[in-house]
This record gives C-alpha cells, sequence and structure tokens, in this order.
C-alpha cells in the first residue's frame, strides 16, 4: 500500500514542515486537489503549490482536478512538475482524448470516480489509464466520513476488470480513509489510499507518528469484515 498525503487537510502554515516530515518517514507520493469552484463549490490548490512542492523535494507529485474543464489544466500541471494527474470522468464527453494527452506529455493518467459513478460509463476508458481514484466521499470538501459500501463496490469493480482483463492500472481511494476503512480498502484491493483529515492530520497525536502508523497498515482478513 502507498500512502498518498492530501495536502489539502494540513495547515497552510505549516505546509513546509508537514512535507518534511512526512518524507522522513518515507513518503514518496504527495496528493494536491485542484479546485475551480465550478465542478465542486470549493477552491484549493494552484499550478503555483505543484510548482514549489515540485522545486522543494523528489516524491511524485498526484495531482486530483475537481474541474468542470479539465483539458484546460493539462498542459499547465505538467509544466508546474506534476508527475500523475486525474480528471473526474463525468467532466468531459472525451475521456479517452485526455487520457492520451496526458501521457503524450509523460504524466501518468488517471480518471476519478464519483461515489454515484455508474460502471458501465467506466469500463470502456479502463485500458487508457494508469490509475483509477475512486472517491470516498462526495468530492469538494475534507474530513467527510466515507460512504463505505459504495467505495468498496468500485474498488472490487476495478479489481475485477484489472484481474480478468490484465490491465496494470492502480487503485486508489480519495476521501473519508481513517485507520479502519483504509483496512477494508486494501483487502478490496486498493493499492494507493490518500491520507487526509481523517487518517494522518489533526490527530491527538503529532503528524509523523500517525503517519508511521498508517504506513504499517495491513488488509483486513475475511474474518474481520
Amino acid at each position: 500500500m502507498i500512502m498518498n498525503p492530501s495536502l489539502a487537510c494540513g495547515s497552510l502554515l505549516c505546509l513546509k514542515e508537514d512535507i518534511g516530515t512526512l518524507l522522513s518517514v518515507g513518503t514518496q507520493m504527495f496528493h494536491i486537489d485542484i479546485m475551480d469552484g465550478h465542478y465542486v463549490p470549493n477552491l484549493c490548490f494552484s499550478a503555483d503549490t505543484v510548482r514549489a512542492v515540485d522545486a522543494f523535494c523528489d516524491a511524485s507529485i498526484e495531482v486530483h482536478l475537481m474541474t468542470d474543464q479539465p483539458g484546460g489544466y493539462i498542459e499547465q500541471m505538467h509544466a508546474a512538475g506534476a508527475d500523475m494527474l486525474s480528471f473526474h470522468v463525468d467532466a468531459t464527453r472525451f475521456p479517452i482524448s485526455l487520457l492520451r494527452r496526458i501521457k503524450t506529455l509523460g504524466m501518468q493518467a488517471g480518471i476519478v470516480l464519483n461515489p454515484n459513478t455508474n460502471h458501465a460509463d467506466v469500463e470502456p476508458v479502463l485500458d487508457f489509464v494508469d490509475f483509477v481514484n475512486v472517491m470516498g466521499v462526495e468530492p469538494g470538501f475534507p474530513g467527510q466520513r466515507m460512504l463505505t459500501e459504495h467505495t468498496v463496490k468500485h474498488i472490487s469493480f476495478l479489481s475485477n476488470v484489472r484481474r480478468e482483463k490484465d490491465y496494470n492500472y492502480r487503485i486508489m481511494v480519495d476521501g473519508g480513509v481513517n485507520m479502519d476503512n483504509a483496512r477494508v480498502c486494501m483487502a478490496a484491493g486498493a493499492d494507493i489510499l490518500v491520507a487526509g483529515a481523517l487518517a494522518i492530520y489533526g490527530q491527538t497525536e503529532d503528524l509523523k507518528t500517525c503517519a508511521q502508523r498508517f504506513m504499517q497498515l495491513q488488509p483486513k482478513q475475511a474474518n474481520e469484515i
């Protein structure tokens, strides 16, 4: 399992210190949300944040576009230093074209599934993706509790398709991840977990301790679920 800390869940005043702490425990990937105030009624980071984090460390930068025109962000996110770029599959009529553009620039390309996304809308695209981001919550606001039933259903579907068709994409879960449901998601087939407000940030223990504990999680066994 890869821990992917969500920088939006930390304090902006401590962003550099938090990144340093997370790097010290072996973090190799950071999750950066880009919101436009239209696809979701909120704003978050920009290409400037991606550029600053890229200049500060060598970790992979995974950028999640919560925008209603994701095609307009591809080149600027590449220029800023994004290594992985995903967009919501319902935010465009041409997902395969956007995935190809992302790959052409050398980034890993991903799609994002909302809790109510129809699997029939996703399966034709899976041959073109490097990763799939499964939203555990409705997108746009941190700190929500995971819709576990919907999340596990998506993960299981993606895991089954990956096995049956011999695809190589990774499955990521973003939103509402905590120490308990993280193990359930791993057991269902998740490879990357976005660790945010319910997992490592704002807990009673310090960020370093929480991150170390999260990275040691193991999937739930059948008799525990």
